[in-house]
């Protein structure tokens, strides 16, 4: 198992191109180099045959699927790969309670969410030593 940020692969999914790009650029200048970002979350799902993500980092309210739905059809494939879910919306608890009937247990952060806490529950999640911090902007 992969025991530093440069061997976790990572895949962050948000429809929103700017969300995307930006938090796939906070986590490579944490130290994490192995990251994909996708704006469709299908296309998410059909990369998991050329690379298995460790982590995927996904938005909730996407189509034409939701990042419920990626989380847990990306577990079906890859059953290590953890998930970290965030969402602009927390009126998600109906689907969260589904989703832990069937075996799923899955935690949702709020968006926006700040650089540190985001990477703090990235490295908390992948095991690792929470000493990174977000590059200051230019």
């Amino acid at each position: 198992m992969p025991n530093t940020r440069n061997q976790h692969c990572i895949f962050v999914v948000d429809d929103d191109f700017v969300i995307a790009s930006s938090l796939a650029r906070i986590l490579r200048s944490a130290g994490f180099d192995d990251v994909f970002y996708f704006t469709n979350p299908l296309k998410a799902l059909d990369a998991v045959s050329e690379r298995t993500p460790d982590l995927l980092l996904t938005d909730m309210v996407m189509l034409p699927i939701t990042g419920l739905e990626l989380a847990m059809k990306m577990q079906a494939i890859c059953p290590e790969c953890k998930t970290i879910l965030f969402s602009g919306s927390l009126s998600f608890r109906e689907l969260l309670e589904i989703a832990k009937g069937e075996g799923y247990d899955f935690e949702v952060l709020a968006k926006p969410v700040h650089p540190n806490e985001l990477l703090a529950k990235i490295c908390l999640t992948l095991g690792l030593a929470n000493d990174v911090r977000p590059a200051e902007p230019n």
